[in-house]
């Protein structure tokens, strides 16, 4: 400090002067370095809060695709001329009177048809009027209103203008279905349809129709007691909000089903409320903690493989010389299991997958790497392989390799979840839940001249049966395996030598690495279905004697998993079982 001080006492006053602005340009450009940071810290902590992607990347692509379809792909068809009415307008269109082209006379060749749709220019909403004879009985004094078809029987005073389920159901569409918000529903109703309308009636008749004992209510519990009777399930979840709190929606997602609910937490006894322990079909998942509890060990799983080879690329980004091998080995691997997946079955696909599963799990096998990123890579899919969650879609026909159908049903509610702020109480995340379901449902039902709003006002009027617990057959699976498991009496010489009947495990899961696990019965009989044509793989006479002894006991004992044995004919070689349907179970063989 005394040098700096003697060396200042030496300057000028010029010289100081050159100095103090030499300094103030330099905190000048400092400053404005620290704006600069500033602003980028705070664009990087938006992008770490942004749900989706941005609308621009501040990057055009050097070569970016063409838009539009796909040369082979999509349907490529011309719009199809719509069904003729008795109250379509025809106009007849004149031909010219000479060619315009050199003057000559034309003469008729044929005569094509031309239509433009259109809706009216005044929308004409249809409304029912009731002359409601209002009574009152001369001996005790009792009021006693008129009935009529439609007419509630509490329609009367401030609620005697009310609006048709035909409406509702399509403002429901319209917010749950579509993702536009309540408070812009009322204007669209009114330019499309010239019906008036508030954003509270419309809120208030959603928590009615989705309270317990409403229809969709009633229907949602439906569907979330049937869809754990599916063959294959997808599941996924995301973010959202009730009054700003966080949380999460989940989805399930099966061939004929969707459900959604809306939870705080994501623990695996929330996946157990629609997905239980004992589920018989394959869950497709993610590789979060909440699928590899302990209650699940026991389910069939498929973990998504596009998840698996994104964190596989992000992993060699990073990565040089030696330290890729893994990874890259590892991502041929998996992919070359995808092409498998989608070939068609042959002796030739078989010893391929074979020959692939051992390799696969030679690449997995247990060891220790001196990068931390491989060896994190190891322990997440070596541990998932063990399990036999990795290729279970090669073994079981069926089952997609990604979990892209989950995140293609929570789409629409990320999409909605933009512009609704979620869910404002408990009561509105039941009701969207709800609606969201039976409208996803309701969605996989559509036939070519049917529409969503029609389907879903069969649902608010009762006309629609919901959901009931099918057969376990080929609901999304080809050739389904499920386990029908019943006490079947027996010492152990008879479950030794039931044992011997196959070769393979029922369930076709992989126990340990590279082994098959041997067939365990436990004083139990494990039957093979597969579908309405499949077999049995244990001798008939046996099985029908086993089954003969559980009749005389009264089905003492039947797992929690297993249809209900509605009756049989020991005397016949066809066993007639039910899950609240007739499944028939032949004798495969002679």
């Amino acid at each position: 400090m005394g040098s700096a001080s003697n060396s200042l006492d030496e300057f000028s006053r010029e010289d100081l002067i050159a100095l103090i602005r030499q300094q103030a340009e330099h905190i000048r450009q400092q400053a404005e370095r620290i704006e600069e940071l500033r602003k980028q810290i705070e664009e990087l902590r938006r992008k770490g809060h942004r749900q989706a992607a941005p609308f621009s990347r501040e990057q055009r692509k050097a070569n970016p695709k063409k838009p539009g379809r796909r040369k082979g792909q999509g349907r490529f068809e011309n719009r199809a001329a719509p069904m003729e009415k008795p109250t379509d307008i025809r106009v007849v269109a004149s031909p010219q009177e000479a060619c315009p082209n050199c003057g000559g006379g034309l003469e008729i060749e044929r005569v094509e048809e031309a239509t433009v749709v259109d809706v009216p220019s005044v929308p004409a909403p249809v409304v029912v009027r009731y002359a409601v004879a209002v009574c009152r009985c001369v001996a005790c004094g009792t009021k006693v209103r008129g009935e009529a078809e439609g007419l509630a029987a509490n329609q009367a005073g401030a609620t005697a203008h009310r609006l048709g389920p035909r409406i509702k159901a399509l403002a429901h569409l319209l917010h749950y279905g579509l993702g536009i918000p309540v408070r812009k529903l009322p204007q669209i109703l009114w330019e499309t349809t010239g019906v008036r309308v508030t954003s509270s009636a419309l809120t208030q008749d959603a928590l009615r129709q989705a309270a317990a004992d409403g229809p969709i209510g009633q229907h949602y519990q439906a569907l979330r007691n049937a869809i754990r009777h599916c063959g294959v399930v997808h599941t996924d979840d995301t973010g959202w909000r009730i009054f700003g709190t966080n949380a999460y929606l989940m989805g399930f997602d099966a061939a004929e089903k969707a459900v959604y609910q809306i939870r705080y937490r994501h623990r695996s006894e929330e996946v157990a409320e629609i997905i239980p322990a004992g589920f018989p079909g394959v869950l497709v998942s993610d590789r979060g903690k909440s699928y590899d509890a302990g209650m699940f060990a026991e389910m069939k799983q498929q973990k998504c493989l596009a998840h698996l080879l994104r964190n596989i690329s992000e992993t060699l980004e990073t990565k040089t010389g030696r330290a890729r091998m893994f990874g890259v080995r590892l991502q041929v691997q998996l992919r070359q299991a995808m092409a498998l997946g989608r070939a068609a079955p042959s002796p030739e696909r078989d010893r391929a997958i074979d020959q692939l599963e051992r390799e696969l799990t030679w690449t997995l096998r247990n060891r220790v790497f001196k990068d931390d990123d491989n060896q994190r890579l190891l322990n997440g899919i070596g541990t998932q392989m063990d399990r036999g969650r990795i290729l279970t879609f090669l073994r079981t026909p069926g089952v997609d390799p990604t979990n892209n159908a989950a995140e293609r049903m929570l789409r629409p509610a990320v999409i909605a979840r933009k512009v609704s702020q979620c869910s404002k109480n408990d009561s509105g995340a039941q009701a969207t839940s709800a609606f969201l379901s039976v409208i996803q449902t309701l969605r996989k039902k559509l036939t070519p001249n049917a529409s969503v709003s029609n389907l879903l006002l069969g649902v608010l009027a009762g006309n629609q049966q919901p959901p009931t617990r099918l057969p376990v057959t080929c609901d999304s699976l080809h050739t389904l395996q499920s386990n029908l498991i019943v006490d079947n009496g027996v010492g152990r010489k008879e479950d030794r030598a039931l044992q011997g009947c196959s070769r393979t495990p029922v369930s076709g899961r992989r126990r340990g690495r590279g082994a098959k696990a041997p067939l365990r019965f436990d004083s139990r009989l494990r039957v093979s279905m597969l579908g309405l044509a499949g077999g049995v793989s244990v001798p008939m006479n046996w099985l029908v004697k086993s089954l003969r002894e559980l009749h005389q006991k009264r089905l003492s004992r039947i797992d929690h998993r297993s249809p209900r044995i509605r009756a049989f004919q020991p005397s016949t070689k066809v066993i007639k079982l039910s899950l609240r349907s007739d499944v028939f179970l032949q004798r495969s063989g002679k």
